[in-house]
């Protein structure tokens, strides 16, 4: 086994680059880790956890660029080396090559170059976001703050600052986003219409706008908010705004809310902003057991959210013809399967299918996991970028004798993996259990949503049509192998 540590003194680059140069690092044959981060504490922590932060690393300052990696021998490492530099310098060269002016490295440098900009992405490391937004913010301009690890307090004070000047903050930890058109960080390629979004779920508003589009209808806006916008500290503060600028928009009849679960005193006042809005109104909290104001309609899946959005009713699960097919997938199941594992990379996708298997008296027998969460996220880039994790969590719970199903998503996008199917597809050829997969996306994404599905069902995998769909038909895989016992 080989390791090396490069340290380039004073070379910043975004998490989103250093993300992308990671994950194309680590997929290279022989490279067993690839860790290219910014020298703060908390990336040092995360070298420190995967075993790959030498004193030279301990040293490093926060804008210092910081390359770990550990590969197989020593023709692996020298390639992987030498595609770190080549990438890099690409990332140098694209950045040049958009103008004549050499890249801003201050929000204040980038508004001499744009001056007429009104939207600051933020994607710095926590510890140093606030500073960031609070310049953007008093800068007037609104913040999409892409920036995880957060603290609370910093988050109320920034949302309270964009409040009283009329600005959005998106965020923290906001992805997903889609203002007069442009989809920003995550999002997908989805048809323009009169339903605007505003959204505490990143892969909610991804899930939802792509059913949108299939259903046949567009979308105006997405504003995100970040997951904690509904808790009772932060008061719904840029829900609520998104409310105020939707009722605003010419291009948007339909308001629809999406959020997991929130305090009940926040969505009441939130759900009141909305139907106070003047445009029609339409909410889904996931797991929300609350009523909605007159005039408010209610989706308790992000499936009908979509299709009420669109006009359509709201659509009751087929369950005679999934149980056709989830019958006959059940006699794949081997002898000891007994349990259904999930493999997510979208929290909200996994947080609905929890649901959906605990309405089916399933909650004992699966084990659904988000791979996108923080926790899984250390030292690693998002689920959504990178397979690796999850491959090799996915060989392992089909190893795993207990397992009777598997079930994913797969997250399309820009910002996405360009080609998930094709990562999946050796994996999912070896695996003898059945196999259920969503592929959230539309034609109209890089990746083209028909071209990926060919390919999981190419590999074995079935295919459902929403996230609900899909955690439905495992967990009728699960009780029909249970009626057979």
């Amino acid at each position: 086994m080989e390791q090396h540590l490069l340290i380039k003194p004073h070379s910043y680059y975004d998490s989103v680059t250093l993300m992308r140069i990671s994950q194309q690092i680590s997929a290279l044959r022989g490279v067993e880790q690839a860790v290219v981060v910014m020298g703060t504490d908390h990336n040092k922590a995360l070298l420190a956890g995967v075993g790959l932060l030498a004193d030279e690393a301990s040293a490093a300052q926060p804008d210092d660029l910081i390359v770990a990696i550990q590969a197989q021998d020593a023709a692996a490492l020298q390639a992987a080396l030498a595609a770190v530099e080549t990438t890099l310098s690409r990332s140098n060269a694209t950045s040049n090559e958009s103008g004549a002016q050499p890249a801003p490295r201050t929000i204040t440098a980038a508004l001499r170059q744009l001056p007429d900009a009104d939207l600051a992405i933020i994607s710095v490391p926590g510890p140093f976001a606030k500073r960031e937004a609070l310049q953007a913010l008093r800068s007037g301009l609104h913040v999409m703050l892409f920036s995880d690890n957060v603290a609370l307090e910093d988050e109320i004070e920034l949302k309270q600052l964009a409040r009283a000047s009329g600005l959005l903050c998106m965020g923290p930890d906001c992805g997903t986003a889609m203002l007069g058109g442009a989809g920003l960080c995550f999002a997908n390629v989805v048809r323009r219409g009169s339903i605007g979004i505003v959204s505490a779920s990143g892969t909610g508003a991804q899930e939802v706008s792509t059913l949108i589009d299939r259903y046949g209808g567009g979308v105006s806006q997405i504003i995100g908010t970040g997951g904690r916008d509904l808790w009772p500290e932060v008061g719904g503060l840029m829900m609520r705004a998104g409310i105020e600028l939707l009722a605003r928009d010419d291009e948007t009849e339909t308001i629809l809310l999406i959020s997991k679960p929130p305090h009940p005193d926040v969505a009441a006042a939130v759900l009141d902003e909305l139907r106070g809005s003047g445009k029609r109104g339409l909410a889904c909290f996931l797991g929300y057991r609350g009523d909605a104001p007159a005039g408010v309609e209610l989706a308790t899946n992000l499936r009908d959210a979509a299709a009420l959005a669109v006009g359509q009713a709201a659509m009751p699960q087929d369950d005679t013809a999934l149980g056709e097919v989830a019958v006959a997938l059940a006699a794949q199941i081997p002898a000891t399967g007994t349990r259904l594992r999930g493999l997510f990379s979208g929290g909200t996708l996994c947080d609905e299918a929890r649901l959906e298997l605990a309405q089916m008296g399933l909650t004992e027998q699966a084990e659904l996991i988000d791979y996108g969460d923080d926790q899984y996220t250390v030292g690693r880039p998002h689920p959504m970028i990178d397979f690796t994790l999850r491959l090799h969590k996915l060989r392992e719970a089909a190893a795993d004798p207990s397992t009777a199903a598997l079930l994913l998503d797969v997250v399309l996008g820009h910002g996405a993996h360009p080609d998930p199917a094709a990562a999946l597809a050796p994996a999912l050829s070896e695996i003898a259990q059945p196999v259920v997969v969503y592929v959230c996306g539309t034609d109209a994404d890089p990746q083209h949503r028909s071209r990926q599905v060919a390919q999981l069902q190419a590999a074995g995998a079935v295919v459902a049509e929403s996230n609900l769909e899909a955690a439905g038909l495992a967990g009728l895989i699960l009780k029909a192998r249970e009626a057979t016992r």
